[in-house]
């Protein structure tokens, strides 16, 4: 009886395997991909609520972009922003990664002669990569 049970299983469960391969999935891509120098990042949000966290950064300038690493703009399936992706480091040395929504805009400010700069990978994803990344 319970090797039966088991045989059923895994029959159901190889069955479920094979839907699972011939449906068409979601297309998860990096749309593009570049290391930029970059003096300055602004995040420009729609409204910041009262119970939005303080700590969360949304502005890196020639003092503190040394702690950004990764800025990730996030589209949906039909090519609309969704949001911004954030991986910084701050000076405590724990790793941030936060997702940003209604996002008005951005500021990428490439920098001058002798300014302070950092090379930022920045990269134009899906939503469904997301959970690649």
């Amino acid at each position: 009886m319970k090797g039966a049970l088991l045989k059923r299983g895994g029959m159901v469960l190889l069955a479920l395997s094979l839907v699972l391969l011939v449906l068409p999935g979601a297309e998860a891509e990096v749309k593009s991909v570049a290391k930029v120098k970059l003096s300055e990042v602004q995040i420009f949000l729609q409204q910041r609520w009262p119970t939005q966290p303080q700590y969360v950064m949304t502005s890196f300038s020639s003092g503190n972009i040394k702690f950004l690493d990764v800025v990730d703009i996030v589209l949906d399936r039909q090519g609309q922003v969704v949001g911004v992706r954030l991986v910084y480091t701050p000076g405590d040395g724990f790793q941030r990664d936060v997702f940003l929504r209604g996002v008005r805009g951005w500021l990428f400010k490439r920098p001058t002669l002798g300014s302070l700069y950092k090379e930022v990978k920045v990269r134009v994803v899906t939503t469904d990569e997301l959970n690649n990344l």
